[in-house]
């Protein structure tokens, strides 16, 4: 009797990122043989796509693969939390938030042969790596793997969303309409030790260091050393904001305190004046007013390149 091949449960989301996706499925058979394991398609639908993936994994995966974006990455993340299976990713989506932050390069799915040895690479490393553990957050009911945020860049996120524009010309405008229209909230953070007050035009909660693209917002970012930041972007002009804002973008400058501050935490009670737009590594969730998050040390083992600063 031969020896069980290793085998990987491969989740696709087809319609991720506005790209074909055939590349990926026409190279399954291929990407068999070259590494000599067994891997299992699995195209998601939108509906009850976690309830069927929850019968058809048996445990006996070598590891979960997640083909998409930012938010199917999440509901695999789920699965290989709950099934302690290690998660890996071929970046699928517009933005790849996660992936960049984990080092793994996009691919140019719009050149084809491109796409297909970035792929066929990209599947070799997660074949032949070691899975590393790394650190995430639940907000209320949410897992967050990398960012999420109150405020302008939520809102920014849901009007893209309901939007008819699209591409990045689509993404500038809403922006624009967004910086037009700052209004800072009010917010408390409760932690064990202490009690902060104050104004925001933005409440950023991070396990990592940038958006997906690529603007570091969390200098201090670490996937792996036990704490999340939250960065407060508090009340200030319009012209100061944008100004703080790029100097921890471009992650070059010193920012003032006095504009931005950053808290490292393990745990933490958010309440906020008025409900506020909310997203969750970019995924826009509603209008919240109280948020309770809570890290999660090592609570996911991932295929990645990623290493710590």
């Amino acid at each position: 009797m031969e020896p069980q091949k290793p085998k990987y449960l491969l989740i696709l989301n087809p319609i991720a990122g506005d790209t074909d996706k055939s590349v990926i499925t026409d190279q399954v058979d291929d990407w068999e043989n070259a590494f000599d394991i067994q891997i299992d398609l699995y195209r998601t639908t939108g509906n009850n796509d976690f309830e069927v993936l929850e019968k058809q994994i048996n445990g006996n995966e070598k590891a979960l693969i997640a083909a998409g974006g930012d938010g199917t990455i999440t509901m695999v993340a789920q699965l290989a939390i709950k099934h302690k299976l290690p998660l890996a990713i071929l970046p699928a989506g517009s933005a790849n938030g996660l992936a960049k932050e984990l080092g793994i390069p996009n691919v140019n799915f719009g050149l084809s042969l491109l796409a297909k040895n970035q792929l066929t690479l990209q599947l070799e490393n997660i074949v032949s790596s070691t899975p590393q553990a790394i650190d995430v957050v639940y907000i209320n009911d949410h897992l967050m793997l990398h960012l999420a945020d109150f405020g302008v860049n939520a809102g920014l996120i849901r009007d893209f969303e309901a939007g008819d524009s699209r591409g990045f010309l689509g993404y500038a405008q809403h922006a624009i309409d967004q910086l037009k229209a700052l209004e800072p909230f009010e917010f408390t953070i409760q932690t064990d030790e202490h009690l902060k007050t104050g104004k925001a035009i933005m409440l950023a909660f991070a396990n990592a260091q940038r958006y997906g693209t690529g603007a570091v917002i969390n200098p201090k970012g670490k996937l792996n050393d036990g704490h999340f930041e939250i960065v407060i972007v508090k009340d200030i002009s319009l012209k100061n904001s944008i100004t703080s804002l790029s100097s921890i973008i471009t992650g070059e400058a010193e920012y003032d305190q006095e504009e931005i501050e950053i808290i490292s935490l393990q745990k933490a009670q958010i309440q906020l004046e008025t409900k506020t737009p909310f997203q969750v590594d970019g995924e826009y969730i509603g209008e919240l007013q109280a948020l309770q998050l809570q890290i999660k040390p090592n609570a996911l083992q991932i295929i990645a390149p990623y290493q710590e600063n």
